[in-house]
């Protein structure tokens, strides 16, 4: 192991920053395989899960490309904080929508359907 790495090991702002990057990639790549799984189960329609798969690629090409040119030119730390948080509570209210949208919605409820029979 090099020096550096055992020094970024202790430091204790990388270890936040590794830790929050893990949530954040865990939350964000959840709900990549939910909402296709999710759709279909709630409208059965196989052309509605591909849409939304498409609709979650558009804020990326819309919005990822201009705002990275803009945090370019000035200060990161506060654009990377505010973008983390926005994506936690972005996670959040998922949770929340699911959980609510699971109590009323009986096809939520037989998590058979969620995963096809092989």
């Amino acid at each position: 192991m090099s020096m550096t790495a055992a020094r970024l090991r202790g430091n204790r702002d990388c270890s936040l920053l590794w830790i929050g990057q893990t949530l954040s990639l865990v939350g964000s790549q959840s709900a990549w395989v939910a909402c296709p799984l999710l759709v279909p189960t709630l409208t059965r329609s196989a052309a509605k899960a591909g849409i939304v798969s498409f609709a979650s690629w558009i804020p990326y090409v819309l919005v990822l490309l201009p705002v990275g040119a803009l945090v370019d030119r000035g200060c990161s730390r506060p654009a990377a904080c505010s973008t983390e948080s926005a994506g936690a509570g972005r996670s959040l209210i998922a949770a929340w929508m699911f959980a609510i949208a699971s109590t009323f919605s009986p096809a939520l409820r037989r998590t058979s359907e969620l995963v096809p029979a092989v």
